[in-house]
């Protein structure tokens, strides 16, 4: 809760940022202050620096200072005249192509800001850590990446060792199954190619899960839960669009060992053929 909470903060500091930028096209820097009182000039020039990286605002040298205009201002300083930027976004090395976050920015942040609202729903409930009722940010804490594939959905669970994944809510199958191939083809070295073809076999259902405790300690050193699905809804499940592969955990007892989900065995649907007599 407390880096929920911590998260829940840093989205309104950049929003502000965000919004004093767009009131004052071309405000500088050291003005910004104002927007974010509880950090101090040098966090605000980190944050400035990301949100260019990001391509949410542009930058020029105004004699020895820097000014600041929102990416999609009408009087944005064209790119020869903007200040080489000093961030690069989500750069790794080792990716041999790049990540979607570059590529669209501003889908990326709609994206953080649909898991900001997730965030914002656990946070607003400080007491519900301590029934069985699963809470967002029993999904979201298993979350491996923020992208916008995942974002898109509203992701929940994502597993790629077990080949499970959730999303809060009972969502549209046909869209909930393009995100799913979304993040399966984005997993990278998580997923091997075996994996993704098990995986996309996998049909996505309407399904509910439930909050168990789990006694032994998390890696983290404290007790948590861990989440299970049940046939049918309780009054301590919540609905989940579920996207699981057929390899994924249905034992109770070995879920717990994995510290993972644990998912009803789905029986694979038999064609016409296989259930008609053969001569």
């Amino acid at each position: 809760m407390e880096q929920a909470l911590e998260h829940k903060a840093d989205h309104a500091r950049f929003t502000a940022l965000l919004n004093a930028v767009r009131r004052q096209p071309g405000v500088l820097q050291v003005d910004l202050k104002s927007a974010v009182p509880d950090r101090d000039a040098k966090a605000v020039t980190r944050m400035i620096d990301q949100l260019e990286a990001a391509g949410l605002v542009a930058t020029m040298k105004v004699g020895s200072r820097v000014a600041v205009w929102s990416a999609d201002s009408p009087d944005v300083p064209p790119e020869s005249k903007r200040r080489v930027q000093r961030w690069a976004w989500a750069f790794e090395d080792y990716w041999e192509e790049r990540p979607i976050e570059w590529d669209d920015p501003a889908r990326t942040v709609a994206g953080l800001e649909r898991l900001a609202a997730t965030v914002n729903t656990a946070a607003a409930q400080p007491t519900s850590d301590e029934g069985p009722r699963p809470t967002p940010l029993d999904f979201v804490a298993r979350t491996s990446h923020v992208a916008p594939a995942i974002s898109e959905g509203l992701p929940a669970y994502y597993d790629s060792e077990e080949l499970a994944m959730a999303f809060w809510g009972h969502h549209d199958l046909v869209e909930t199954a393009a995100w799913a191939k979304r993040i399966i083809d984005g997993g990278g070295y998580d997923t091997t190619a075996n994996q993704k073809k098990k995986w996309l076999r996998a049909i996505p259902r309407h399904t509910h899960m439930e909050r168990v405790p789990f006694t032994e300690r998390l890696l983290n050193g404290h007790p948590g839960w861990l989440l299970k699905e049940v046939g049918e809804p309780t009054a301590n499940s919540v609905p989940v669009t579920a996207f699981t592969a057929s390899t994924a955990c249905s034992d109770p007892d070995e879920a717990v060992a994995r510290q993972t989900a644990c998912w009803i065995k789905q029986k694979p649907v038999r064609t016409r053929a296989a259930q008609s007599p053969t001569s």
